[in-house]
């Protein structure tokens, strides 16, 4: 819509405007080409109509280690890192009285707060990521005065990363992995058998699918329901490799919950820190684009032990 058709549109006396007109807090259900900010919705049954959008779609800034050679040509090639992501939006608000909320929604600094989109062929058409305002022009002209109040509007996220949309991310239950394929062995109750090899079942890894273009983390939590569990360790398979992330010395016991989040490197339990029990040699893997396999094994634990773990595809 150009500039003369909106005018002739939208600049109407204020009487002229009907009453239960759309309100900027009108939910965010997914629509095509609508966005949400801080409960701000962009386009659809809103007063806020959103012309366009960048950044999405752009590489986020990169940090680099490269380091300059002494008395010769060139650099000594480092590793290239992801900086954050700059996205911009630039809108009309057609309504006075949404002016307000706009100016609320869209305010500078505090933390960041979640800005959820439906545009096709990005993060499969309902995507969301984190950010928080870094910059935000309006100009007042004869425009605004008409009605035409245009918004500027940088948004920054410092994780560069667009994830998928929907109100609940992607999971997989991970069920322990015991010796002979049967029940676990320690601690011995009697009666107690040893299963025969005609008896073993093989071990379900549960398949797991980013579907994104980037690394997914993922949050791995570990509730010791059912008794004392000793060192767990996880593992990914993804294209004949393994990923491991082993603990030593590590003693859940019974109600405690291990919190692994790999995207932080943070391990817990019960809120505090137990990074001094991670073995040498763990990684701290992602679930790379495709589809991979989890599986958990523990030094000792009981029967029926499980691990949940929750992902969003990832796209750059």
């Amino acid at each position: 819509m150009d500039a003369e058709t909106f005018l002739h549109e939208f600049a109407r006396p204020q009487s002229d405007v009907p009453p239960g007109r759309p309100s900027a807090d009108t939910p965010f259900t997914g629509e095509e080409w609508t966005a949400c900010f801080d409960g701000a919705l962009l386009n659809g049954n809103s007063p806020i109509i959103l012309e366009e959008v960048s950044g999405l779609l752009d590489a986020p800034e990169i940090r680099t280690s490269d380091a300059e050679l002494l008395q010769r040509d060139g650099l000594v090639p480092g590793t290239d890192y992801m900086g954050g992501r700059s996205v911009g939006l630039s809108f009309l608000v057609t309504d006075p009285q949404a002016v307000p909320r706009v100016l609320s929604a869209f305010r500078a600094g505090g933390d960041e707060r979640l800005f959820r989109f439906s545009f096709p062929g990005i993060a499969n058409g309902l995507g969301q990521l984190l950010a928080r305002v870094r910059r935000r022009s309006a100009r007042l002209d004869e425009r605004y005065v008409a009605g035409a109040r245009r918004f500027d509007v940088e948004l920054f996220a410092t994780d560069p990363r667009v994830y998928a949309g929907g109100t609940s991310p992607q999971s997989a239950t991970i069920p322990v992995q015991v010796p002979r394929a049967g029940k676990a062995i320690f601690p011995l109750s009697f009666p107690f058998t040893l299963a025969d090899e005609e008896d073993a079942t093989p071990y379900a890894s549960p398949t797991v699918v980013n579907y994104g273009s980037a690394v997914a983390y993922p949050v791995i939590t570990l509730v010791a329901r059912d008794g004392t569990v000793q060192d767990p360790e996880f593992s990914l398979w993804t294209a004949g490799t393994e990923l491991t992330f082993s603990t030593v010395g590590l003693t859940l016991v019974r109600g405690s919950t291990l919190v692994l989040d790999m995207a932080n490197r943070r391990i817990t339990v019960g809120g505090s820190s137990r990074a001094q029990h991670i073995k040498p040699g763990s990684q701290w893997f992602g679930i790379p684009p495709g589809e991979g396999q989890f599986q958990l094994r523990v030094k000792d634990g009981p029967e029926g032990l499980a691990a949940e773990a929750v992902w969003r595809s990832a796209w750059l």
